[in-house]
């Protein structure tokens, strides 16, 4: 029988998060964003099917929000810049659900632009 897990997953949704992650199958190119909540998916699930008293937190990077336990949510002040700026805590370190599961899945980076792999400017 196993102990108590508590497990922190961080995930970055910056820009370059939509590059495709490298692969032998060209043909099926998938983003790195889609690898990485896919491989999470996969832990968070795996700690649910391990033990009832497991614990998951999730924390994205380079969101365009800031909203975290370190954030003074009644501060009206926009001169001032938050204590880590473009951070979200997308869940507590709390039992994993499947609505934290689909939360995960509705994750996206800051935008949509593809980024580029600047192959096109060594062409020219």
């Amino acid at each position: 029988m196993s102990g108590k897990e508590a497990v922190v997953l961080i995930l970055d949704t910056s820009p370059s998060m939509n590059a495709p992650y490298p692969s032998n199958n060209k043909n099926n190119r998938v983003s790195r964003l889609s690898c990485a909540k896919s491989a999470m998916e996969g832990m968070i699930c795996e700690l649910m099917l391990q033990s009832k008293t497991n614990e998951v937190g999730i924390i994205l990077l380079k969101t365009r929000d800031t909203h975290h336990h370190m954030t003074n949510n009644d501060q009206n002040d926009d001169s001032k810049t938050p204590l880590f700026p473009n951070l979200t805590e997308l869940n507590e370190v709390t039992r994993p659900t499947i609505h934290l599961l689909r939360k995960l899945r509705n994750v996206q980076t800051t935008t949509e632009d593809v980024v580029d792999d600047d192959d096109d400017d060594d062409d020219d």
